[in-house]
């Protein structure tokens, strides 16, 4: 019996050792495994993905008057809450950037801005036509470096038209020049015929090519043939605009009674002796 006993004390102990590494085990598995994969669960219910597409963007800084080359585009993802209905995506034009190649841009374009149909013109008409937004006109007007902010204005920059009328013996203008702001905010499309800022330098040039609507166009011609016209340099960022005075034309001569005598005066001198008669 004590024989027997002691084997029995012999297991139990084996017993016990085994059940004892098994529990090690179990808890370091739980440890490892189970824990890691409860905190993975709670951050795959945490916030909800955020839903993208892919835009149009320019790759690289594009000056206005560029012609568009395929590898001057490029796709990017864009968060789709903030995509503009305007904005070119993938989705629905996969093939866009080859589309687009030979467009001009009308305006310019930093790295990463998503190009907009609006902001490119076909060529097909030439330069300025390419440029120049839909309902816009192209008015060219002669100018001059001192009348064009000593020369150092640029195609795509931003103009105030100033005129300078002569005042008539009624007037009150200082030094008998009267001068006017009668545009705002015009933009250069071109400088003598050419559009290409991309040496951005500054061209003295007898002509400036502005954009304006119908309306406008009207106005400037007629002031020009009513006096001189200057161009004033406005700041990049300067949206300004303030209220101007209506531009009238030079009154006309008051027209003359129907039937009404007019007479001129003639001075004869014969013999050293002046003489005045009315001839009527």
């Amino acid at each position: 019996m004590p024989a027997f006993g002691f084997v029995e004390a012999a297991m139990l102990r084996l017993i016990l050792l085994v059940l004892a590494l098994g529990a090690g085990g179990t808890a370091a598995y739980l440890v490892n495994v189970v824990q890691p994969t409860e905190a993975n669960a709670d951050s795959d219910t945490g916030a909800p993905v955020m839903a993208t597409v892919d835009v149009l963007v320019a790759a690289t800084d594009l000056p206005a008057g560029a012609a568009l080359k395929p590898e001057d585009m490029r796709w990017q993802v864009w968060p789709s809450a903030a995509a503009n209905d305007a904005f070119i995506r993938y989705s629905s034009r996969p093939a866009a950037a080859a589309e687009l190649a030979g467009t001009v841009l009308r305006v310019p374009l930093r790295a990463g801005t998503p190009v907009i149909e609006d902001q490119v013109g076909h060529t097909n008409s030439g330069f300025l036509s390419g440029v120049l937004t839909p309902g816009m006109r192209a008015v060219a007007i002669p100018v001059s470096a001192d009348r064009t902010a000593g020369g150092f204005i640029l195609p795509n920059n931003r103009v105030d038209v100033l005129l300078a009328l002569a005042c008539d013996a009624a007037g009150t203008c200082e030094n008998g020049v009267s001068v006017r702001t009668i545009l705002q905010n015009v933009r250069v499309l071109a400088i003598d015929q050419t559009g290409d800022d991309a040496q951005r330098n500054a061209v003295v040039g007898k002509t400036a090519t502005l954009e304006l609507s119908p309306a406008d166009a009207e106005r400037i011609v007629g002031a020009e043939a009513a006096g001189r016209l200057s161009l004033i340099l406005r700041a990049a960022e300067d949206e300004t605009i303030v209220a101007l005075d209506p531009v009238s034309a030079p009154a006309a001569p008051a027209p003359q009674a129907e039937g009404a005598a007019t007479s001129r005066t003639i001075r004869v001198t014969r013999g050293g002796v002046s003489q005045s008669y009315q001839v009527e």
